[in-house]
């Protein structure tokens, strides 16, 4: 699998209201943005989770124990990600 541009692939489009997920969208994926760090300014950091979009909540962190939280970023901060699919044997 390869990371997918929001650019190629959105993951959700502008609407009056906000944002509506695309098809991709409304799959779990992994997200990727980046963010800078007043301790390392010189660093390119990456925030990665397993992730899906809720209504009306917007990212959330996929949780170990079937609860999603929400991940604390806007879901149009996603630069790139990746659908998360299960092994073929």
């Amino acid at each position: 699998m390869k990371w997918i541009s929001v650019q190629d692939r959105p993951l959700v489009i502008p609407t009056r209201r906000g944002w509506e997920c695309t098809k991709d969208g409304e799959q779990e994926f992994l997200a990727a943005l980046q963010y800078n760090d007043s301790v390392m300014p010189n660093e390119k950091l990456w925030w990665i989770k397993h992730c899906v979009i809720e209504d009306e909540v917007g990212l959330c962190i996929v949780g170990d124990d079937g609860e999603n939280i929400p991940a604390g970023w806007d879901v149009t901060d996603i630069t790139y990600w990746m659908p998360i699919k299960p092994p073929k044997k």
